[in-house]
């Protein structure tokens, strides 16, 4: 295991896409450690509220860091990994294909960060590279406590999910879980392991019977999240807004009547 090892800073979620041999942090990469051969793309932001609700420049900004990004990740050291026949893993969530209301940015950009993946996978494998997706159930992060502190409908909504979709995993715990995997080169990895169920349950979860699950409480948990949002006057943490340099500000939603 090397200690510290050198990172090669990639394109911004805005810039273009080059090879990784263009960019210096690239070149010093390759000369200090003699090739690049694990990429592991883990960039990623989450946005509150409903699609009525979520600020378009959220929304699009999202977008760009978590499927943009991916991209250029890959696209900017494939060349390498390639060479060297290595590994790239791609976080992916149990999001991909576990819906809930109000996240739709991040299940649309989980959705579409999986099947960039098994596309890689075709195009790669048979030139010797592991493309590996990596579906992970809450981590301990800045990102979920954050929401939980912004959000008390988030907390909620956390509460009442059924085992092992409210499961939180330790940030040390979920690297132990990607090194096993990568070292293994596995095709997916869950994090945690028990996660493994929601992917084999996921035409169930897309179902209209797993829809009026993941749903029930829906009429409670969304206006209430929204109101949150509103009150909050941004779709993102303050953390990502002052990152991401992201200003707009949250819609009112439209006031729903009651039967």
């Amino acid at each position: 295991m090397i200690e510290n090892p050198p990172t090669c800073s990639l394109p911004s979620a805005n810039g273009p896409s080059v090879s990784s041999m263009s960019l210096p942090s690239g070149r010093r990469t390759v000369a200090e450690l003699g090739g690049i051969d694990m990429v592991l793309a883990n960039a990623g932001i989450a946005a509150y509220g409903s699609i009525e609700t979520t600020d378009p420049e959220a929304f699009f900004r999202l977008i760009d860091i978590n499927v943009n990004g991916v991209f250029r990740t890959v696209h900017a050291t494939l060349p390498q990994v390639l060479e060297r026949r290595g590994w790239i893993g791609i976080l992916a969530s149990i999001a991909s294909y576990s819906p809930l209301p109000g996240a739709a940015s991040y299940n649309a950009s989980k959705a579409g960060v999986e099947l960039f993946t098994r596309a890689l996978r075709a195009e790669v494998g048979w030139r010797g590279v592991c493309a590996t997706s990596i579906h992970p159930s809450w981590i301990d992060t800045a990102m979920v406590r954050d929401a939980e502190h912004d959000l008390d409908s988030f907390r909620d909504m956390r509460a009442r999910l059924p085992w092992p979709a409210k499961a939180t995993t330790p940030v040390a715990r979920c690297a132990e879980l990607i090194v096993d995997g990568a070292e293994a080169r596995r095709d997916r990895i869950f994090v945690p392991k028990s996660a493994r169920l929601l992917f084999w349950l996921r035409n169930v979860l897309t179902s209209r019977l797993g829809e009026a699950f993941l749903t029930r409480d829906a009429a409670e948990i969304v206006p209430k999240m929204d109101s949150e949002v509103v009150a909050l006057g941004r779709s993102v943490s303050a953390r990502t807004a002052e990152i991401d340099h992201i200003e707009g500000h949250p819609t009112a939603p439209a006031a729903v009547e009651r039967d």
